[in-house]
């Protein structure tokens, strides 16, 4: 897609409609302010206070909107200050979870959304001057729309650069791009119309690969559309995931969520395939943590598709490093045998 001065003159091809249609954006202003309700979830500790408050600014400046601000904390040990700072402002509702729990949080900032479209911000991240109002603006001047993503700045070490790159393969095909490991849809990056991103698409998502999953949900079923123009900014901080036993297994459960929301039968080959794949990473994560029981119960998982055949010869390579009584192996598949250790 052509660069320009915004997305609203450009045109592109959205391929996960069925009519194969063009998508203009239109340089229309609607006739009232829309109503824009946008999401934060923070742990609303002390030390993320003065990154909260800069995510809400980043919201209440936004022109051309009229928004509402969702706030759901979501911790152990809440900044009295930081809730006193946020109950000054009537256009802020902030909500209080008991604890830790983001998939819960991101279906409790669902259901108070009022405004006539939507959007996510995380708490450490911020949005451009304007760009709510521009999101907005094509969803209400093109009503076949329910989903806008968008590309983003990513800070680190004092450099700027585009959050996502070789954003033309987005456009052949979203959902493809999603299980090739190319997600389109950052927290922060996407406005969705009200009235058909309904509830259901936010509840019950997962602690890792969240947007991922909420992304394959809604173009499964809805029309999406991409536009490659920074409207937010990512801050990289030192709460940055890295890869625990929880994030790795993770991959397997979104993938069976994927499978439940699927309406593509060609793509059911590529769903079982890449869960074979994510019980094979996941057994290889264990292995070389040494946790040779979780190892064995994912290489077992991976081994129950035709797609994770390929992955028998790593049985021998748990063999020798377990030292795992042959029998009870073979008693896992339903089949007798002599007592003998290997290894």
């Amino acid at each position: 897609m052509a660069k320009g001065s915004f997305f609203y003159e450009h045109f592109w091809k959205h391929p996960a409609v069925t009519s194969l249609e063009m998508v203009r954006m239109q340089n229309v202003a609607p006739t009232h302010p829309m109503r824009v309700s946008v999401v934060i979830r923070s742990k609303g500790d002390r030390a993320r206070s003065q990154m909260l408050r800069r995510a809400v600014e980043s919201v209440l400046s936004q022109s051309d909107v009229d928004v509402e601000l969702i706030v759901v904390l979501n911790g152990e040990h809440y900044d009295q200050d930081l809730i006193a700072w946020l109950g000054d402002d009537p256009r802020i509702i902030c909500t209080t979870l008991p604890g830790p729990d983001l998939p819960r949080a991101t279906a409790l900032g669902r259901s108070l959304v009022t405004g006539d479209f939507f959007s996510y911000l995380d708490d450490d991240d911020e949005y451009l001057p304007g760009s709510l109002g521009r999101r907005a603006a094509v969803l209400a001047t093109n009503p076949q729309l329910d989903c806008i993503a968008t590309n983003g700045e990513y800070v680190v070490n004092g450099t700027t650069r585009p959050l996502l790159r070789a954003t033309e393969t987005f456009e052949r095909d979203y959902i493809d791009a999603l299980l090739d490991g190319r997600n389109w849809m950052a927290s922060c990056g996407a406005t969705f119309r009200t009235s058909s991103v309904t509830q259901e698409y936010f509840d019950d998502t997962t602690r890792f690969y969240e947007w991922t999953l909420i992304a394959f949900r809604i173009a499964s079923s809805l029309k999406v559309a991409f536009v490659d123009e920074p409207t937010y900014r990512v801050h990289d901080t030192p709460e940055s995931l890295t890869k625990t036993a929880a994030y790795v297994e993770c991959r397997a459960d979104i993938l069976a969520d994927m499978m439940r929301w699927n309406r593509r039968p060609s793509l059911r080959w590529k769903l079982k395939r890449n869960r074979a794949a994510a019980f094979h990473a996941a057994c290889s994560h264990h292995r070389l943590n040494g946790d040779f029981r979780r190892a064995w119960s994912f290489h077992l998982k991976s081994l129950s598709s035709i797609y994770g055949l390929k992955y028998i010869p790593y049985t021998l390579l748990l063999l020798g490093r377990s030292r795992t009584r042959v029998p009870d192996l073979l008693r896992r598949f339903g089949i007798g045998g002599r007592v003998v250790t290997v290894g």
